[in-house]
């Protein structure tokens, strides 16, 4: 392990039963501070509220986010606001994650992420004016799929009935109103390549994380808003190792701002 490597931050020993009251009370406070920034923020279409409580939610299945730097976790906060994306939530838009960071000294520090989920990049794909469908999918070695580069590109997939097999590789594609669009197709090992050593041991037999991988690439050759722009800039840093940067956005000017 290099030493600014970011690994995620475990449970450790079981919580006393008041932790997570004592983690959201701390958050509560934060978020207090922060609140006329926050709000800011919010898209029109997003209750604060609603927002509040789902990031209180969050905190108590997740106690350790509390231990988090003030700087992190509001700027987590600001970002999921700006975003207008719902975290913590079946729904899998996004979601808030504690992860260790041990300095060159060998201080140990959490730092909050936001992490972008398959559903927050397809939602904001879905927003953009342009975008007419955005699809992803994952193939079996029994599937029929069939795909071509070049001049004259195509991608065709039916999924076999019953066992498709493991899985040999995962699509994205997208299509524009104007009639244009892209896809990619990646194997296991390049989704392995981009996405480094995975550190979730979540269950996951549709392969989302690794559709998300696919997707991430293809929405490079698509036209991209500034919500879309930061989320995919969010998740990559909240992808790599080494020292996070905090990335906040100025919901009014779009100006992208790291510190």
């Amino acid at each position: 392990m290099t030493d600014t490597e970011n690994t995620p931050a475990k449970a450790g020993p079981a919580q006393a039963p008041d932790a997570a009251g004592r983690a959201e009370a701390t958050v509560k406070d934060l978020v207090r501070a922060n609140w006329a920034a926050i709000q800011a923020a919010l898209p029109e279409t997003m209750d604060g509220r609603r927002f509040a409580v789902l990031v209180f939610n969050s905190v108590r299945r997740t106690p350790r986010l509390a231990e988090a730097t003030a700087q992190s976790l509001a700027g987590a906060l600001l970002n999921a606001a700006a975003l207008g994306l719902e975290v913590d939530t079946p729904l899998g838009e996004a979601y808030l994650l504690p992860y260790r960071r041990r300095g060159r000294d060998g201080a140990e520090t959490v730092e909050a992420q936001l992490v972008v989920g398959y559903q927050g990049l397809l939602r904001l794909c879905r927003q953009h004016p342009d975008f007419k469908a955005v699809s992803s999918g994952w193939v079996g070695a029994n599937d029929r799929f069939e795909y071509r580069y070049g001049t004259d590109p195509h991608l065709e997939h039916t999924p076999a009935l019953g066992d498709r097999g493991g899985m040999v590789a995962v699509w994205a594609a997208y299509s524009l109103r104007d009639g244009t669009g892209d896809f990619v197709v990646l194997s296991p090992a390049e989704v392995t390549a981009l996405r480094g050593k995975d550190r979730s041991d979540v269950a996951d037999p549709q392969h989302w994380m690794a559709r998300k991988t696919a997707l991430k690439q293809v929405l490079k050759t698509a036209p991209k808003s500034t919500r879309m722009t930061v989320a995919m800039q969010v998740d990559e840093q909240a992808a790599r190792p080494g020292a996070p940067t905090v990335t906040a956005i100025d919901p009014d000017t779009g100006e992208i701002t790291d510190y």
